[in-house]
């Protein structure tokens, strides 16, 4: 059994870590370290308590333990173990590894960080809510250990650091027990988690590997986006101020206030409600729809979000992606969330021309060129991802993978293989299939792609609004067409509680996936071998509408709080859907990193930098890897899109 060492690093520097990543925090010149907790070696399944130490380049009572460190990082045979080491202690060490003679661990040192295992079975990140959640043990950590520690970590306004020789005594009585409780949470969490799957270690190097490649911007165009979005975010504020008389934008009580006085009273003032006022409100010369246009447009979020972007001190992005962030595992972007920036509608030639309007920044060129500013800056928000010279990005997305992936479970591939949108537009419309139109397509798109969750039309109502008719034709309609989905619902719903109630594994999907408990926990075995955890389960039999129906219930991470939520059919079935395509794209994720360099993914999509001049090759590569069946999904075979471009446009 292979030995570990449980490590942890407290640093000072003046970039915003968040923000920046760790390796431009660690490459900066006000980057300092100041001390490394480290445990002996230990074996995690043996039993014992080994000591802790601490070696601080600013104590020299602790100079004796520079070798011991020394000889634990230069031993190839000892994994390192950390919170998050992979994605933070590995650049620290790396940062300072000349000046103090340290050895550099090879990355595959990394992989048995807690944070990652923890998040893999649901549990909390952080290192003190996941010691708690998986030993029921809260970790007494000193409050003023704590303070000290952001006292010397953290830049006083003038940019200075507290040195710890200001605060000998302090520093040296309250550091060792900080940095000893944190090392000694994480070998307690290295202990209670499971490994990773050799399948998902090799998922988290190239996560990390993709960080550390970082996602390449155009700066250029972020700022100008950003200064169009600070203009129309002034032109519009004063407008609002003009029409209500004084009101502000973000007084949402008073604004409120203000349209019930007019005579358009609402329940709320949120983006939803306004958009739907907004279509009864047709004279352009209205003050309510005046106040609202130009409180829509204050808001403007879409746009801010290149703020992120341009306020990037480098033109690469790096440190920006989170391993199994959600329960399905998915890869979190951390800041710039390109997912959430609004589609352009452009084809490339157009996006093109457009782009070198906006990147000019002005509002009053773009207006004279017969484009709202707003607008055109929207249609190139996702364009500030874009290849550094000499390089393009090669770009493929699994198609419908995830009703793909349910069709497949419900042994009906064969519903995958026409068009599943034109098939619910016929039915929905009592037409041929032949016969459908492109709006009739568009309308079914958005229900087969809501509903296959075991969306309810109830459900369906209060996502779009529509009537209870209409909703219960619409909902209707897709489990007509899409039946064998239906009986895969009730599969999973009588399997999940059978196994939470009883306690007995039990297989669903035609032995393509499982119920089962392990410890308290019950857990969805997906077709890869994987598993999506519920925490805590709880399951209490009753009767509701004459049925006997399994209420089930888990604990959870809800803002940040580690709370009991329910468990229900729909959450059941897009969990297990979501996390089965994730497990797709982690294995040509994995396959794609030997080769090319990823530096994006955004849910079902991988995206490439390489050199232009082998972007053909890279295409196809990456189009059979996307493509290619996998073993443990037997019969199904994937489909992908693809562009190559020189900045991203999906």
């Amino acid at each position: 059994m292979a030995q570990r060492v449980a490590i942890d690093a407290e640093t000072r520097g003046r970039r915003d870590l968040p923000r920046d990543g760790a390796q431009a925090y660690c490459a900066d010149d006000t980057f300092d370290l100041l001390a490394v907790g480290f445990s002996e070696p230990y074996v995690r399944e043996a039993a014992g308590d080994p000591d802790i130490r601490v070696w601080s380049p600013v104590l020299p009572s602790t100079a004796d333990q520079l070798e011991p460190l020394r000889a634990i990082l230069g031993n190839p045979e000892i994994a390192l173990v950390g919170a998050n080491a992979l994605e933070f202690d590995r650049y620290v060490i790396e940062a300072v590894a000349e000046r103090y003679a340290l050895p550099i661990p090879a990355a595959h040192r990394w992989v048995h960080d807690v944070a990652p295992r923890a998040r893999a079975i649901n549990r909390p990140g952080g290192l003190g809510q996941m010691v708690e959640a998986l030993t029921g043990s809260a970790i007494k950590e000193s409050a003023l250990g704590k303070k000290l520690i952001r006292r010397f970590s953290v830049p006083n306004k003038d940019g200075t650091f507290c040195a710890p020789s200001e605060y000998p005594a302090e520093f040296a009585q309250l550091l060792d027990p900080y940095l000893v409780s944190d090392v000694r949470a994480t070998m307690a969490a290295d202990r209670a988690l499971p490994e990773l799957s050799v399948a998902e270690q090799e998922m988290l190097l190239a996560v990390a590997d993709m960080n550390r490649a970082g996602v390449p911007l155009d700066k250029a165009l972020a700022q100008a986006i950003d200064r169009i979005a600070n203009h129309i975010g002034a032109e519009a504020h004063a407008n609002f101020v003009k029409v209500t008389d004084g009101l502000a934008p973000t007084q949402t009580v008073a604004f409120k206030h203000w349209l019930n006085t007019h005579g358009l009273p609402l329940a709320g003032v949120g983006a939803e409600e306004l958009a739907k006022a907004l279509t009864g409100l047709d004279d352009e010369n209205d003050p309510r729809r005046i106040a609202i246009e130009a409180r829509q447009a204050a808001a403007m979020t879409s746009l801010k979000k290149a703020a992120t972007a341009a306020a990037h001190p480098e033109p690469t992005r790096r440190g920006e992606f989170i391993y199994g962030k959600a329960r399905s595992r998915r890869v979190i972007a951390n800041g710039l969330q390109v997912q959430n920036f609004p589609r352009g509608t452009l084809g490339s030639a157009d996006l093109g021309l457009l782009r070198e309007l906006v990147i000019t920044g002005d509002p009053a060129q773009i207006r004279a060129a017969g484009f709202d500013p707003g607008a055109a800056a929207q249609q190139c928000l996702r364009g500030v991802v874009k290849a550094r010279p000499g390089h393009t990005l090669v770009v493929f997305d699994f198609g419908r993978i995830e009703f793909a992936v349910l069709m497949h479970l419900a042994g009906a591939d064969h519903l995958n293989q026409a068009d599943p949108y034109i098939a619910l537009a016929a039915v929905l419309n009592g037409v041929p299939v032949a016969q459908v139109t492109k709006e009739q397509r568009q309308q079914a798109k958005a229900i087969v792609l809501g509903s296959g969750y075991a969306l309810s039309p109830a459900g369906y109502m209060h996502q779009t609004g529509c009537t209870v008719a209409e909703a219960q034709k619409a909902i209707g309609a897709w489990r007509r067409t899409f039946a064998p989905a239906v009986r895969l619902w009730n599969e999973f719903q009588d399997a999940a509680a059978a196994a939470a109630l009883r306690g007995t594994p039990q297989v669903c999907a035609k032995g393509r996936v499982a119920f089962e408990k392990r410890g308290h926990d019950l857990v969805c075995v997906l077709p890869s071998g994987e598993g999506v955890y519920y925490p805590h389960i709880q399951a209490a039999a009753g009767e509701r509408y004459g049925k006997t129906v399994v209420d089930m219930s888990c604990m959870t991470t809800a803002n940040g709080q580690w709370v009991r939520r329910a468990v229900n059919l729909p959450t059941l079935i897009e969990n297990c859907v979501s996390s089965t395509a994730r497990d797709l794209l982690r294995d040509a994720l994995v396959q794609a990193a030997i080769v090319w360099q990823p530096v994006m993914t955004i849910h079902d999509e991988i995206v490439l930098e390489v050199p232009a001049a082998l972007a053909d090759i890279a295409y196809r590569d990456l189009e059979r890897l996307m493509t290619t069946p996998v073993p443990w999904l037997p019969g199904f075979k994937p489909m992908a899109e693809g562009f190559v471009s020189e900045f991203y446009r999906k």
